[in-house]
């Protein structure tokens, strides 16, 4: 029934009737052309030409009887017969009425032995085939990788941050599958930063990657996936780790996990059972995947809160430094097969963690009439749960068509209690945050031509997020804010030729939020916020190089504060385009234009003063209008990994017409905060990069120069004309060796300064160096010894420099049996008990104190299996 109501409404649409044919047999028998005796076990499979794949396979019994059904809605047949020792025979074949039934007799020819050449073929490290590269991983792995990330590092042209995110050059990855099969789309990180290295076989780079196959060959890409191929014994059975560490320094600390999969055909299965109160911050390998949307879903719908619990983190420094933590994170996933086109899809995470940081902070205010300084001290405790379901079922309904429905379940519940002594003033702050999101996103794909497709997105989210804020218990703030969404999308695209393409898109979304503001003994209020948006664009491709975008939205708003309400229309004209150029091989520039369009969230509609804090207080916009902003790109890539040698530039400039700024008014006792629209303030980046593959030394070379300038035109009271410019310089220099022999090293540095001018203060600048050394040394078969220092240096003019250093150790056995590994871990062996940064602002600057873990010795049991 689905397929004729997605084809009906496809139909109703797009004016366009196919012709269908229904589902049909193939009886007969292979026999011998000499003896015309049957042949036992040859393979007959069904082919469609028009997507060169094979759709159905069977094999002949031992009579020579086959029996082959034809699936409905398919064309352009194709029946290839083969049997050992004899030749391959094909039959073109007909459509088929509904429940028509064929016979046959095919004979095979005896094959004539040829005997040929013997070519011996040394497999290369690096292989490319049109747009996927291959990396054989058992050639850049040096044997102390335990998880996929650590491996990934190795691979040239491939960059790995602590937090798991990959990019292959400056581009982040859309998808890291394992064997095609795609467990976690953009949440990845939960696969890299716990997937086990050894079973890892090649490492496959996909370039213009579609993961929508019917516009494999229609759409232009230009995104990147990743996928692994595993070891011939690792493919469809179950594997895994399993931890147990235990603190011999410190009698209560544990790292336990137990790590699960299985990569079947029919049945995939990925457990993860993790334990920790050293300092891993499990979350953050699920936060990513738990955001409300990726990009390719059309649509960005959230509550933005006006409290964000503050979890720390800290340019230069790993958070499993400053974490004090205990952590539990269960997560069950798979990916089950429905016979060859259709599989259902479950995610399914638990995590229940308390985390404490310490943080002490100063600040000095420089302003031509305002001077002063503050010192913060603050002991912050956090309770937080979080649950996540997804349901998600994909499949093909047809050889035309896919469709794509996942059901998302979110739930969280965190509770921060903050102790904070203020100039010596003692306060109590509470923050109560509990939050339930229901989402449902539906994408069906139809081919209507071999070169053209019609796409169908639709979206149906709510949401629920109250807030409860208190402050020395005398001080109480309620916010209850709750979203409704539903917003649909259908696209039209076609290749008109090999080398122009057009698309076309129309799209509607509502959405209403209501925000309920309550203070304890008088009644704040409530607001209403309704938009209303209809957009549609042409796009159109010229030579698959060069492509123009008009976009149109029409926007209806109203907000409403009882017992008023203001409503505005809006018509929003946003054009762009794109050049691609390729002079020679491997070498591209890219330059690119767009004017976007942004409507302020409800929070920066509110007309009335907010407490965000126990010392910030924040009001809305006083007049309806939105964001409009001219974004420049200019791009340039040389080489890529096939040959060893990867260069990639790339620019932006963002220039916002009409953007949100603030207007403060600072006090030592509180900071008033005011949104404004400003005229003209702008960003501007620019990053280089190259990769260097040294192949007499099996060492990869990586070096990294930026800079950015921006100028926020954020206003202070009582300095208007304030003008600043924030300035960023900053570099990397890596080396990772990859030799065969017992030593290996990774050392890396990144200098970086920040400077800020103003027309009221003098230039100031902020100079940091962040370095690494890594050294491996493997001892026989058993040992392996790493040592890893770490650096960070800091001079800021008018304050004593900061050094930090940390050191880490890691002693590894290796018994005879391969199970087993045992691991004496060492962190923080210095021990450092303070991590101290400086920061430039409009008004002074900031000095901050964070306090690290202390020393920890660690011994680790992993069990393979």
């Amino acid at each position: 029934m689905i397929n004729k109501w997605f084809f009906l409404l496809c139909s109703v649409f797009l004016f366009v009737f196919n012709p269908v044919f229904g589902q049909g047999r193939i009886v007969g028998f292979v026999k011998e052309t000499d003896s015309g005796n049957p042949i036992m076990g040859a393979t007959l499979m069904l082919w469609d030409s028009l997507y060169d794949k094979v759709i159905a396979v069977e094999f002949s019994d031992v009579n020579g009887v086959f029996d082959i059904n034809i699936p409905k809605n398919t064309l352009n047949l194709e029946l290839r017969i083969k049997a050992m020792g004899y030749e391959m025979i094909s039959r073109i074949l007909d459509p088929m009425p509904d429940g028509s039934k064929l016979s046959f007799v095919y004979y095979l020819e005896k094959a004539v032995l040829r005997l040929e050449d013997v070519h011996i073929q040394i497999q290369k490290p690096i292989h490319a085939h049109g747009d996927t590269i291959t990396f054989n991983a058992t050639y850049f792995a040096k044997g102390n990788e335990q998880f996929v990330h650590e491996l990934l590092k190795n691979i040239p042209g491939i960059n790995v941050d602590d937090n798991g995110t990959i990019k292959y050059g400056n581009k982040e990855i859309v998808k890291l599958m394992v064997e095609g099969a795609d467990f976690f789309e953009k949440g990845y990180q939960v696969l890299s930063l716990n997937m086990p290295a050894y079973p890892i076989e090649k490492v496959q780079v996909l370039n213009r990657f579609s993961s929508n196959r019917i516009l494999s060959d229609i759409q232009e890409s230009d995104q990147v996936a990743i996928n692994l191929s595993l070891k011939e014994g690792y493919r469809s059975v179950w594997f895994g780790n399993s931890l147990f560490g235990y603190g011999l320094q410190s009698k209560n600390k544990l790292d336990l996990r137990f790590d699960l999969m299985n990569f079947g055909r029919e049945k995939k299965h990925y457990l993860i059972s993790q334990f920790n109160n050293v300092g891993n911050n499990s979350f953050d390998q699920i936060a990513h995947f738990m955001k409300s949307e990726t990009e390719e879903d059309g649509f960005d719908v959230e509550i933005k809160r006006f409290f964000t619990p503050e979890i720390m983190r800290i340019e230069g420094v790993k958070s499993s430094r400053i974490n004090f933590n205990r952590e539990f994170l269960g997560s069950y996933n798979t990916i089950l097969s429905l016979g060859n086109h259709w599989n259902i899809k479950v995610n399914s995470y638990l995590n229940r963690d308390r985390q404490q940081f310490v943080r002490e902070r100063k600040d000095r205010v420089l302003l031509p009439d305002l001077a002063y300084d503050n010192q913060e001290n603050l002991k912050q405790i956090v309770n937080r749960s979080e649950g996540f379901l997804r349901i998600g079922v994909q499949g093909d309904p047809s050889e035309r068509s896919t469709l794509n429905s996942k059901t998302d379940l979110v739930w969280g519940d965190t509770k921060n209690n903050n102790y904070i002594n203020f100039n010596s003033e003692g306060l109590w702050e509470r923050l109560k945050n509990q939050s339930l999101r229901i989402g449902q996103k539906t994408n069906y794909s139809y081919r209507i031509r071999p070169k053209t497709a019609a796409l169908l997105n639709f979206m149906l989210v709510w949401e629920n997020n109250p807030q409860l804020y208190s402050l020395n218990q005398s001080f109480v703030q309620d916010m209850g804010h709750t979203l409704g969404f539903m917003g649909g999308e259908g696209k039209l695209i076609q290749r008109v030729s090999p080398k122009h393409a057009f698309e076309l898109s129309v799209g509607q979304s509502f959405r209403l939020d209501r925000l309920n503001l309550n203070r304890v003994y008088s009644k704040f209020g409530s607001t209403s916020y309704f938009q209303q948006k209809y957009s549609w664009y042409p796009l159109k491709r010229f030579d698959l190089s060069v492509w123009s975008r008009m976009e149109y939205n029409v926007v209806l708003e109203k907000i409403t504060r009882a017992p008023e309400s203001e409503s505005q229309y809006i018509f929003a004209f946003d054009p762009g385009f794109r050049l691609n150029w390729e002079p020679v091989d491997k070498q591209k520039f890219n330059i690119s234009y767009s004017l976007n369009s942004s409507f302020p969230a409800l929070q920066d509609r509110i007309s009335d003063f907010v407490h965000t804090g126990y010392r910030s207080v924040i009001k809305g916009l006083d007049s309806f209008n939105y964001s409009k902003s001219s974004i420049w790109t200019l791009s340039h890539q040389l080489g890529d990994w096939a040959s060893g040698f990867y260069i990639q530039t790339i620019s932006y400039l963002i220039w916002h017409h009409r953007h949100i700024s603030t207007l403060t008014n600072i006090s030592q006792q509180q900071i008033l905060t005011k949104k404004i629209w400003v005229n003209s303030p702008y960003y501007f980046t620019l990053q280089s990069s190259m990769d260097y593959f040294i192949d007499p030394l099996s060492s990869n070379l990586k070096v990294a120069i930026g800079m950015s300038v921006s100028n926020p035109m954020n206003k202070i009271v009582g300095n208007m004309s304030q003008n600043d410019l924030f300035k960023t310089f900053t570099s990397s220099f890596e080396i990772r060796s990859g030799f065969n022999g017992p030593v290996n090293f990774h050392l890396g540095a990144s200098p970086s300064i920040t400077g800020l001018s103003s027309r009221n203060l003098s230039t100031r600048f902020t100079k940091t160096i962040d370095g690494f050394s890594d050294v491996y040394l493997q001892i026989g078969d058993r040992f392996e010894i790493s040592m890893l220092y770490e650096w960070y240096f800091l001079n800021q003019i008018s304050t004593q420099p900061i050094l930090l250093q940390s050191l880490d150790s890691r002693i590894k056995y290796l018994p005879k049996s391969k199970k087993f590994q045992f691991e004496l871990v060492g962190r923080n062996l210095l021990n450092a008990n303070r991590y101290n940064v400086q920061a430039l602002h409009e008004y002074g600057y900031s000095r901050t104190s964070y306090g690290l873990l202390p020393r920890q010795l660690l011994l680790k049991i992993w069990y393979r299996f």
